[in-house]
């Protein structure tokens, strides 16, 4: 309800550039699909929606929601009927014969409802033992890699990152640890 048209309209144009560039094609020559990934507010998971083509309005996304709410009945069995929220949208450019395809999608949304600083007691194993461990939210992976030992809380869990190991997110919002190599 609070998505105002002209930001859906601004991302979508320049993830529509992006894809188009990168098959060094004109926009009327391509293909193009627009996907929202969209939950229930406090849902741990999406589900693939297609947006309209053309310039968001009120109406387009209010339609966009009742697709959304369309799709979890059918996948899903119900409506929940509270608010609606858009995590990433993605755009995909075809060129018809050429057999290529490029695809650009939003940086994942995080939750700044995470914790950030103090830290937890927690226990490494006989090697590293206990140690008093910083804890971070899942966003404080986005600026740059972390060393560990660290504990990154979101509302969907609790990742460790032991001692010797860097942890950073991906593209699509993953955390990825890295363990650092082991002596023989």
């Amino acid at each position: 309800d609070a998505l105002a048209p002209a930001d859906l309209a601004a991302a979508l144009d320049e993830l529509e550039a992006r894809v188009v560039e990168r098959l060094a094609a004109r926009r009327d020559e391509a293909g193009i699909r627009r996907i929202a990934a969209m939950r229930y507010v406090g849902q741990a998971f999406e589900l693939p929606v297609e947006v309209d083509t053309g310039t968001p309005d009120a109406a387009s996304i209010a339609a966009l929601a009742l697709r959304f709410e369309e799709e979890h009945a059918r996948s899903y069995g119900l409506r929940l009927g509270f608010g609606v929220e858009i995590v990433a949208i993605e755009v995909t450019a075809t060129l018809a014969g050429e057999g290529q395809v490029a695809q650009a999608a939003s940086p994942p949304r995080l939750d700044a409802q995470a914790p950030d600083g103090g830290t937890r007691h927690a226990y490494f194993g006989p090697v590293h033992g206990h140690v008093d461990t910083p804890v971070a939210g899942r966003a404080a992976l986005c600026a740059s890699p972390r060393q560990g030992p660290l504990v990154v809380e979101d509302y969907e869990g609790t990742t460790v990152v032991p001692p010797d190991a860097t942890a950073w997110l991906d593209a699509h919002g993953n955390i990825v640890i890295e363990l650092a190599e082991q002596p023989a």
